[in-house]
């Protein structure tokens, strides 16, 4: 429920924000600008995020995704996605500085992630050349069955990289697969997703 996680965030930002504890406060704002629908507010709470998350850089924190690296990967990603509405060659560029950044951090399944988020952003943008390296890096980084979010994200590029390549029966399956999984694992969202393509 993404209005309910909003108002969360919020809260947990305002209360970190009284305690003076940045590395929360950088999460609460980045979990905030993925949570809103308000683009100004996306941006707004992204580039605090981001501008603490360089503070934080090489701070030792209690929780991984507090980390400085963690959570400039994350706000650089909500700031390519707000991007994609107004300007996708800005959004791209967010994007690809989302997957350096990922891929300084080292979490695999984060880097494969925001690989398949590039290039559907490619595509959005009619590339499917472009879109077709980091889906395919992506969807080579998939060793298992889909059971998370991040798997669902790549199992959605591949297919949408299917279905702009012309290979219908291939991306009908793949939404398939996707829509069961997501089902299974009551990911709403991706069954959303996976039955628009």
């Amino acid at each position: 429920n993404r209005s309910r996680a909003g108002r969360l965030a919020a809260r947990a930002a305002a209360l970190a924000r009284r305690a003076r504890d940045e590395p929360v406060l950088a999460f609460a704002l980045q979990a905030l600008g993925e949570s809103t629908d308000d683009p100004d507010v996306v941006r707004a709470v992204s580039v605090e995020a981001l501008a603490l998350a360089h503070r934080l850089n090489g701070r030792a924190v209690a929780y991984g995704p507090t980390a400085g690296e963690a959570i400039a990967c994350g706000a650089t990603h909500n700031l390519a996605e707000v991007d994609a509405h107004r300007s996708l060659p800005t959004a791209i560029e967010w994007q690809q500085r989302a997957l350096l950044l990922c891929e300084e951090e080292g979490d695999r399944r984060i880097t494969a992630a925001n690989s398949a988020r590039l290039g559907l952003l490619h595509l959005l943008a009619g590339d499917v050349p472009a879109a077709t390296g980091p889906i395919q890096r992506a969807t080579a980084m998939v060793t298992g069955p889909l059971t998370a979010r991040w798997e669902d994200i790549v199992a959605l590029a591949q297919a949408q990289l299917l279905h702009h390549r012309g290979r219908t029966g291939e991306a009908r399956a793949a939404y398939g697969a996707l829509i069961a999984s997501a089902m299974a694992g009551r990911r709403g969202l991706h069954v959303s997703l996976g039955s628009c393509g």
